[in-house]
């Protein structure tokens, strides 16, 4: 089984489906699945805890209880890898906070040297009280209504969702996908820069700007 870094839950729901429904959601709700020392920080929403399944790929021993199986495999690798360089006094919720920060960072960027920038951006922004504005988020919620957006129009970013971080301030309520390794450890420890604004280009990296008049500026000379 192979979990790769963007999956949506949706996808791996499809992935376990059995004559009993919808297995994965089952299993995923179960805390004994997943390693002791993580049960008190998982969120309560079975969705939001898709977070803390490493990507990576994994041999499942044959039999029913695949699902069951692939959580506590995948959630234990999670701990194995990133557990140490959490802070030990972190709450719940601020867990919950880094685990969508890291989601929303593996949406924007492709390229590992861009991810804490990337992280540090956002950051900034709601301290600023601005608004994300992660395309990745607008991508999602149409994919939650069953719908592929290739690329985004003016009209597409008014959907209306509490993940859009377009119509909403601040984080989205949960992780939106499966976050790398890389994308977890840009959330933890953000880069500080002088950047506001940024866009993707066409090539997969990212333009970043301190300014709105250089951000238009630089869209302009882009394009």
């Amino acid at each position: 089984f192979i979990l790769i870094p963007g999956t949506r839950y949706n996808s791996i729901v499809s992935r376990f489906i059995s004559a009993s429904g919808d297995v994965f959601t089952q299993e995923m709700s179960d805390d004994t699945n997943f390693p002791a020392e993580i049960r008190p920080l998982l969120p309560q929403n079975s969705k939001d805890r898709i977070a803390f399944l490493l990507p990576e790929t994994y041999n499942l021993p044959p039999g029913r209880s695949l699902a069951k199986e692939f959580v506590k495999i995948a959630s234990a690798e999670w701990v194995s890898r990133l557990g140490n360089i959490i802070s030990s006094d972190i709450t719940p919720e601020k867990l919950l906070k880094l685990a969508t920060l890291a989601s929303v960072v593996e949406g924007e960027a492709k390229l590992a040297e861009e991810r804490p920038i990337l992280a540090g951006i956002f950051l900034k922004r709601m301290e600023k009280h601005m608004r994300l504005q992660s395309c990745a988020t607008v991508i999602y919620c149409w994919e939650e209504r069953g719908v592929k957006k290739g690329s985004l129009t003016y009209n597409d970013l008014k959907v209306d969702s509490p993940y859009n971080t377009y119509k909403n301030a601040g984080l989205p309520p949960g992780p939106i996908s499966v976050p790398s390794v890389a994308s977890w450890k840009s959330a933890i420890s953000p880069q500080t820069t002088d950047y506001l604004f940024f866009f993707a280009t066409d090539k997969g990296n990212h333009i970043f700007s301190k300014t709105y008049a250089e951000h238009v500026a630089k869209q302009k000379k882009n394009n």
